[in-house]
């Protein structure tokens, strides 16, 4: 498989899109770009071997990309590498990946600011640091898709790091000057992509929904 190592410039192209409020034809006809071959739909990009997208070493894949209300698409894009000594003492790795799509949300979304949630799993007792919209905080989340429509959550486990991002765009809005902000109705739709992620599931199990 080829390697296509991205610069943050070239992330941001890759990423903003979504951020923007772009086109589902625009934004695939970027993702055709990347990974050098025609993408038309999801099932496309997921289908292909060609071309593996990298980022600060870490392999980035688009688990899941949906259009569902909306005109425009949401998106979860998990970055994955192999955890070396170092980055299981100072975490500096996930730490400067973070911190770059904080600044690529920052560069479209002017007014957005973040917040940390920290949340301890009862069964290993392990706690996930998300980085989350900060005026966009779901206190009555049961998934953790569902905590807010833009999050950032970096993990580390089984030998691997992890950062996903997520973007629910069902939660913002854009205005006739192309600004992108956080919609005042953003609360009912804050567990659409969640409830889309399972809807794929069940369809694949075979299930009628």
């Amino acid at each position: 498989m080829l390697v296509n190592d991205l610069t943050f410039n070239e992330l941001s192209e890759l990423i903003g899109p979504f951020l923007s409020l772009e086109s589902q034809d625009e934004i695939f006809g970027i993702l055709s770009h990347f990974y050098d071959q025609e993408i038309r739909s999801r099932d496309d990009l997921y289908g292909q071997t060609r071309i593996r997208l990298v980022y600060k070493g870490f392999s980035l894949r688009f688990p899941h990309i949906r259009q569902a209300n909306s005109c425009y698409l949401s998106v979860i894009v998990e970055f994955k590498k192999k955890q070396a000594i170092w980055d299981k003492i100072f975490g500096r790795v996930t730490r400067e990946l973070v911190n770059d799509l904080k600044k690529i949300c920052k560069n479209i979304i002017p007014d957005i600011e973040f917040s940390i949630l920290s949340h301890t799993e009862k069964i290993d007792n392990y706690t996930i640091k998300y980085h989350h919209h900060k005026n966009a905080l779901n206190q009555n989340w049961q998934s953790g898709y569902d905590i807010s429509p833009l999050l950032i959550a970096p993990d580390a486990h089984h030998g691997n790091c992890f950062v996903e991002f997520l973007f629910n765009s069902e939660c913002y809005r854009k205005t006739k000057t192309g600004i992108v902000s956080l919609s005042s109705e953003w609360r009912p739709n804050i567990c659409n992509l969640s409830r889309g992620i399972e809807e794929d599931a069940q369809r694949l199990l075979g299930k009628n929904l």
